[in-house]
């Protein structure tokens, strides 16, 4: 599995508002995590990689 979406505001880090490092971070890094523990529980993806 390869996972290849993210964000990146066009802004500095320094200059980013708290919500846009929470959208950020929930793009970039939970959906991911999500995404893999979610296929990792279903038979067919075990079977495939297994």
């Amino acid at each position: 599995m390869i996972h290849c979406a993210g964000i990146s505001p066009i802004a500095a880090v320094a200059d980013a508002d708290p919500e846009t490092g929470e959208r950020t971070f929930a793009v970039n890094v939970a959906s991911a995590a999500e995404l893999t523990e979610s296929c990792a529980c279903e038979p067919a993806v075990l079977a495939a990689v297994c």
